[in-house]
């Protein structure tokens, strides 16, 4: 038996159950704690978004960067609709699962963004567009045209 163990096991035996439960957490304030301290550099927010892109499966990544903000656009990488739903779960999702691992870096990487305060991300794909704005208000808009992929915009 490994030190630890035998730690964990004296301790069990030492102990008393002094109750038991649950706890919920509010995803919205853990969200905001979690942008205080996701990333060293906030930054490196598009390291994690191309992160995604890359256990998603993206056949190319292209990057663009200019005045008005940071796009990235993953042909070949499809964010779940579960991701549309509630975008920021990921942080949270374990990251020894890879089905879930692309929604992780996204939640990350969006999440370092909005530290930034950008006026807002968006995340299209197909005809799907979720805008999220500076005061954290989530739009899920439909559009006319079809996104191959996923392409992700940071608007300054």
């Amino acid at each position: 038996m490994a030190r630890a163990d035998r730690l964990l096991e004296h301790l069990r035996k030492a102990g008393t159950v002094d109750s038991e439960g649950f706890f919920t957490l509010d995803g919205r304030k853990a969200q905001a704690k979690m942008r205080e301290y996701a990333l060293v550099d906030a930054h490196e927010y598009v390291l994690e978004i191309i992160r995604a892109a890359v256990v998603g499966g993206a056949s190319r990544i292209d990057v663009t960067a200019d005045a008005q903000g940071v796009s990235v656009s993953a042909p070949g990488w499809r964010v779940s609709d579960a991701f549309l739903e509630d975008p920021f779960a990921g942080i949270f999702l374990s990251q020894e699962r890879n089905e879930t691992l692309d929604w992780r870096h996204l939640a990350i990487g969006l999440n370092a963004a909005l530290s930034l305060n950008p006026r807002a991300v968006e995340v299209r794909v197909g005809k799907q567009r979720l805008r999220i704005d500076s005061a954290d208000t989530r739009t899920l808009h439909t559009e006319a045209t079809e996104q191959v992929g996923t392409r992700v915009d940071v608007i300054e």
